[in-house]
């Protein structure tokens, strides 16, 4: 089961994706921008039944004046937040950190750092691989028109928990 998080942008416009967990072991993202907006998002993944690397289609366009290919430290690093800003003209950027800390983006660039952007709307995904995948609109026309992401809740008791220690059997709250 997965927690279902947006779309930021333009959800009306354009074809609709879902990558609905396919896409939970990000091993790269590739992102095409113009100076103001992302135009195209493409995920290659681990398959976890065949171990093989899978790529999917491309979301928008990838003809933008701008291209970054993130390549993640699989298997220990992974999504833990996402940030994205939207408006009536698609996606204007998006941005992410991992559990190791690493910030990604914004794509396309800004002038503040991405902490600084209030009017964005931020997925805060926890310290666990709770990333799920990304789902939105695009089209070949006016590239990738909105963007969210799917949350994987934990499944099992048995997996750990952010803030909870062995043995512990209640988090603790002040």
């Amino acid at each position: 089961m997965l927690i279902k998080l947006g779309p930021v942008g333009m959800p009306t416009e354009g074809s609709r994706f879902d990558e609905k967990g396919r896409s939970a072991e990000v091993y790269q993202l590739f992102i095409s921008y113009e100076s103001d907006k992302v135009v195209g998002l493409q995920v290659q993944y681990i398959d976890e039944e065949s171990s093989s690397l899978v790529l999917t289609d491309v979301y928008g366009k990838m003809s933008g004046s701008h291209f970054r290919a993130i390549k993640f430290d699989y298997p220990s690093e992974y999504i833990t937040w996402v940030k994205i800003h939207g408006s009536r003209y698609g996606v204007e950027w998006i941005a992410m950190k991992t559990n190791l800390g690493k910030s990604h983006g914004p794509f396309p660039s800004r002038n503040n750092p991405i902490d600084d952007y209030m009017l964005a709307t931020g997925y805060f995904l926890g310290e666990e691989n709770q990333f799920g995948g990304f789902h939105g609109t695009g089209d070949e026309t006016q590239g990738l028109r909105s963007l969210g992401v799917h949350v994987r809740p934990v499944s099992s008791l048995d997996a750990p928990v952010a803030g909870r220690v062995a043995g512990e059997e209640a988090l603790k709250v002040d």
